[in-house]
């Protein structure tokens, strides 16, 4: 596995826009908010220049006919992007947040769990994961491998 992806390829955008972000990849495509916060692999495939915002149209609309199918399956099946690649953004996605963010993400704690494990870390100043294993919403696994997920490079 590399640090980057690859970059894209000619047809990938020529430029770097910042302000590709949630708003701005909706604003040509109907997408309902649900939908926008399942494209953020999508973003990420724009970000590290992999795919261009029309590639992106096209995974949504095949999505939105194969509902069950992740858009990250998508790009490799339309030959955009290697299971590597989608593999590697995914782990640095995960390296840029915080811990209690990857275990809410990654549905191993709800997002309630997390805030109540926060306040008792805020009175107490114990460390989050153990907050987290002491009252029973995560396992020790979980806390090892989202914290072994955080500090990859």
């Amino acid at each position: 596995m590399t640090d980057m992806p690859h970059q894209a390829s000619p047809d990938g955008p020529d430029e770097w826009d910042e302000s590709l972000d949630a708003p701005s990849l909706a604003a040509g495509y109907p997408l309902s908010e649900e939908l926008i916060e399942d494209t953020r692999i999508g973003q990420l495939l724009i970000r590290y220049r992999l795919i261009n915002l029309e590639q992106l149209q096209q995974m949504l609309e095949a999505q939105e006919a194969r509902p069950s199918e992740l858009l990250g399956e998508l790009a490799v099946e339309f030959g955009l992007v290697s299971l590597d690649d989608i593999q590697d953004v995914l782990r640095l996605q995960l390296s840029e947040l915080r811990l209690g963010q990857i275990l809410v993400r990654t549905r191993c704690v709800t997002q309630e769990q997390l805030d109540i494990a926060l306040t008792e870390q805020d009175s107490s100043g114990e460390l989050l994961g153990s907050i987290l294993i002491s009252f029973g919403f995560c396992t020790a696994e979980k806390v090892a491998w989202a914290i072994e997920a955080q500090s990859r490079d």
